[in-house]
């Protein structure tokens, strides 16, 4: 599981891939999954679209289905809308932070904390 469109790095498609394929084997092999496939496989992307995927994400699809956002959820937890239901709540949350001061109060802790470490000498 990812979390967005463009969460995978080049490096990490081919071993990706690489252990999808040898677990499969394996598990053909040793008889361990009757009629297992490469669709049994997936890759889950949290949030976006289909169209929003990385090229990366887009090359592991070719050969174990990259499933994104409202398909994801909806497969995860069987409700078609569930997806659009988080984020409307997610969009609530955030609206309703109160951010006020936020900034100031984190560079006034980090501006203490560089003040007091060791690593620094001013």
């Amino acid at each position: 599981m990812k979390a967005g469109p463009n969460t995978i790095n080049y490096e990490d498609v081919n071993p990706l891939i690489k252990k999808f394929t040898e677990t499969i084997n394996l598990a053909r092999t040793n008889r361990a999954l009757v009629g297992i496939n490469n669709t049994d496989f997936i890759v889950g992307v949290l949030y976006g679209e289909h169209s929003e995927l990385s090229m990366h994400y887009k090359k592991i699809d070719k050969t174990h289905p990259v499933i994104i956002g409202r398909d994801f959820w909806h497969r995860i937890t069987g409700f078609p809308g569930f997806y659009d239901q988080l984020v409307t709540a997610l969009h609530e949350c955030i609206s309703n932070l109160d951010t006020k001061d936020c900034f100031q109060k984190g560079c006034e802790e980090l501006t203490n904390e560089i003040r007091t470490s060791s690593l620094f000498h001013f």
